[in-house]
């Protein structure tokens, strides 16, 4: 037991780092530098979002996580960058927010050609969040939804 306090104890007085979940863990880092980047949390959560979620949602009309993390990006001077690499590595949720983010960026040209290219997942449900409702709808009519601008105005109104 004594021998294990010990090296822990040298590993602390060494700044010994440990990395998991893109968080470093350095014995000599104050807490501000342990959180992991913002950024690429917003990214992260967007990637593998479950359900593309009104800016409001359940009972109580909560500002969505997903709203939030959308935010940071849009916020962020990578934010076309960002939003391409979520429409490249997002999984089909993800890839919404992407075009999204583009819409609301002004991006419009660009978003429209990626809404052209995410019809070849026609044939593809995609799960929705609307207040306390979850839908499971076709993606040819969400993607009418947001080559129209729905979305756009939803999320640029909140």
């Amino acid at each position: 037991m004594r021998t294990i306090n010990l090296i822990s104890c040298v590993l602390l007085t060494l700044g010994f780092e440990m990395k998991a979940e893109n968080k470093v863990y350095d014995a000599g880092a104050d807490s501000a530098e342990m959180k992991q980047d913002p950024l690429q949390m917003a990214f992260d959560s967007l990637k593998s979002a479950e359900a593309l979620e009104s800016p409001y949602i359940g009972f109580a009309a909560m500002p969505s996580e997903k709203l939030k993390n959308l935010r940071e990006i849009l916020g962020s001077s990578e934010a076309e960058p960002t939003l391409l690499l979520l429409y490249e590595e997002g999984n089909l949720v993800g890839k919404m927010y992407a075009i999204i983010g583009l819409q609301l960026l002004e991006k419009t040209d660009l978003a429209q050609n990626l809404i052209q290219d995410a019809y070849k997942f026609q044939a593809d449900t995609l799960r929705t969040m609307d207040g306390c409702v979850i839908f499971d709808r076709p993606l040819p009519d969400l993607l009418k939804e947001i080559e129209a601008g729905y979305y756009k105005q939803l999320f640029a109104e909140t």
